[in-house]
């Protein structure tokens, strides 16, 4: 709270001032009477204004004016994973509902969000993710003053089942056919044949992929200690925001040797259908879907194979050989319930595959690479 004092400051009446927090200058205000008493009431009065200042909200800010100003200011200082959910959930709304002011975000209209989301159709957890990331915007927007609270939010609840996995993991069989049809999608195949085996191999999520590079300087790095590869995270560019140093598995450090002699520059360079080289994750997403789809790969009832299969495959290959601990961290989970619940499980077919058949399940314990 700012504090007005009274002064005679060389004047026959009694003077009022306080100090700018902005300027660190005086500001000043004549109370026009010689009344001390009157002149403290004065200075209540004073404060009392420049509290009601200080607690005054801009309600004219307009929709898209706040999402470019949250996206300066504030998301390019947030991972790329996070700058793109936000991102997602934002355009949702601009796209569904087309708010014409911040103001209107009401809890009425919060509900109508999510219908329309699930009309789409959005699964619940994504519908969720949304709403957290939502949320975090308008506080921003409230701590900024340009929204006097924020509204309440829907309660969704998602119901994790024993299948959690929208998708499943690719089979090296599968591996092969989609490297097998990438030239049917794109012009330039090789650094896309080169991408697809390197996440099968590596279990790094989409937006990791398009930034890791062996520049020391940059937040997600490949870097040699003691003469092995490793991952050297900074917390700016992952989930968890905490620095990290991780070894990078033995099968995807040879694949590094034998694609990357010279260790220099961006790990990848893809080109798209008109051969410029794209660098979002939605775009890479799309082609890897494309890929998929001409390899006649389906992972669900409802989509092709995706990048994030690919990850997937890497976890289900390491949760047969390593601890759950273990296996935590090099899917970088920040929770070993989530690995526990995707990765380290078998289900009755598991079983009976092993006791009747001496092997497990392909669709879950990926099979070799074919010749």
């Amino acid at each position: 709270m700012t504090r007005v004092h009274v002064a005679r400051n060389g004047k026959a009446t009694y003077q009022l001032w306080y100090r700018d927090p902005v300027t660190d200058r005086r500001r000043w205000r004549s109370t026009q009477t010689t009344d001390r008493r009157e002149a403290e009431r004065a200075a209540a009065r004073w404060e009392a204004e420049l509290e009601a200042a200080d607690q005054a909200v801009d309600q004219r800010i307009t929709w898209p004016a706040f999402v470019a100003r949250y996206h300066t200011e504030h998301l390019t200082g947030l991972s790329p994973h996070a700058q793109a959910t936000t991102g997602t959930a934002l355009n949702h709304m601009t796209n569904l509902i087309r708010p014409n002011r911040l103001a209107a975000i009401t809890p009425a209209v919060l509900s109508r969000y999510v219908a329309q989301l699930r009309a789409r159709p959005v699964s619940e957890t994504s519908i969720r993710t949304y709403l957290k990331h939502l949320r975090a915007a308008l506080g921003w927007a409230k701590q900024q003053r340009l929204l006097a609270a924020i509204p309440q939010f829907p309660t969704i609840r998602t119901v994790v089942r024993e299948s959690a996995m929208r998708g499943r993991p690719i089979t090296g069989e599968e591996l092969d056919r989609l490297i097998a049809a990438a030239p049917a999608v794109l012009p330039d195949p090789r650094p896309w044949q080169i991408y697809l085996e390197a996440l099968y191999l590596s279990g790094l999520r989409l937006a990791e992929s398009l930034i890791v590079t062996w520049d020391q300087t940059e937040p997600f790095c490949i870097s040699y200690e003691s003469g092995r590869p490793y991952y050297r995270i900074y917390g700016e560019s992952q989930k968890s925001r905490r620095d990290q140093l991780l070894p990078i598995p033995p099968d995807f450090a040879a694949f590094l040797d034998q694609h990357w002699p010279d260790r220099t520059g961006p790990l990848f360079q893809l080109p798209g259908r008109r051969s410029r080289t794209i660098h979002t994750p939605d775009a890479v997403g799309r082609i890897v879907s494309d890929i998929g789809q001409a390899a006649g790969i389906r992972t669900a009832a409802d989509r092709t194979a995706t990048a994030h299969d690919l990850r997937r495959s890497f976890g289900t290959r390491w949760s047969k050989q390593v601890r759950p601990e273990v296996l935590r961290q090099l899917m970088r989970h920040r929770s070993l319930q989530t690995t526990m619940t995707y990765y380290v499980h078998q289900t009755a077919h598991d079983l009976a595959d092993e006791l009747w058949q001496g092997k497990v399940n392909p669709t879950v314990n990926p099979t070799p690479r074919t010749p």
